[in-house]
């Protein structure tokens, strides 16, 4: 995937870590009385204002540049590619620098000719570049949303420091009644589960707004505010689970159904966008000649 999207990934991840981690504190320490909702306040007036408008800023602009790179692979061709040494003039100023493009062209010529065809050398690169070598891009890089399995390593791998908190709930004494012991038992998993599938749920849900986003005809800020009000509007789904917690028995089971409901929504939502498929381009590429060593940097072909 590119660079730039690992920040963005680490980002929604350090968020859910931390606002998890917020919640188990805050609600294991009743102390903290009337400085709770002031305390609470502030750091998601700070979320809201800071974080997520740079956090979508930030995949906005990832995203336009994923949805461009199936084009582009598609389309790619030499002669179009930019060389940073045609670009500098062949000098930085103080000695002469040798063309890279030239050698590039030297190269793939010697390595995919035939002796049959010795001048196809740089269309059959082109090709294995159209076709096989864009299949293997796009499979791994996609179209901007990470696989269930790489989602879940971050969102798990991140929130098992949280069940060290969760593990003197333990120490509480169980019902003696066997189905009672079950869902204590079982309550005390979700109330750690939530962080992990939270962060799980957050990062599906901000590929997904990123995505939509770029689509938006609006100026960028408008499209940031946009999107960082709905994702605040989402939050609603963890503080409904802490709140059935918190309302419900310790023999209650609703808890448990709510959790395994929005487990299930948000692996069907990954499966789905993992499963899209680039829909049928017509052939429309203006492509040049690459055998041209002074062809003009027209495009810009990156990855």
């Amino acid at each position: 995937m590119p660079i730039t999207m690992g920040i963005f990934y680490f980002l929604v991840m350090a968020e859910g870590c931390a606002f998890g981690t917020l919640h188990v504190v805050i609600f294991a320490n009743a102390e903290l009385g009337e400085e709770l909702p002031t305390f609470t306040g502030a750091l998601l007036l700070m979320f809201g204002v800071v974080v997520l408008p740079m956090r979508f800023f930030l995949g906005l602009r990832i995203m336009e540049d994923v949805r461009k790179l199936p084009e582009q692979l598609r389309c790619f061709d030499l002669a179009k590619a930019q060389c940073t040494c045609c670009s500098l003039g062949h000098t930085d100023g103080k000695t002469s620098l040798p063309c890279d493009r030239r050698l590039l062209l030297k190269s793939i010529r010697r390595w995919f000719s035939e002796p049959e065809s010795p001048d196809d050398a740089l269309a059959r690169f082109e090709k294995l570049l159209r076709q096989g070598f864009r299949q293997e891009v796009l499979q791994c890089v996609g179209y901007g949303y990470a696989s269930l399995g790489y989602a879940v390593y971050m969102a798990c791998s991140g929130s098992v420091p949280i069940l060290v908190l969760q593990l003197r709930s333990l120490r509480a004494d169980a019902s003696p009644e066997a189905v009672d012991q079950a869902a204590w038992f079982l309550r005390v998993l979700v109330n750690w589960a939530q962080v992990p599938l939270g962060s799980l749920f957050g990062v599906w849900m901000n590929q997904a707004l990123c995505s939509v986003g770029v689509k938006i005809p609006l100026r960028r800020s408008l499209v940031v505010a946009l999107l960082s009000t709905v994702t605040l509007l989402a939050s609603a789904a963890p503080v409904a689970l802490q709140q059935i917690l918190l309302r419900t028995e310790p023999s209650s089971y609703l808890p448990v159904a709510y959790f395994v409901a929005w487990l299930t929504v948000t692996t069907t939502l990954f499966h789905c966008t993992g499963c899209r498929v680039e829909r049928p381009q017509p052939h429309t590429c203006d492509v040049g000649h690459a055998g041209v060593g002074n062809a003009v940097d027209s495009d810009t072909f990156s990855i």
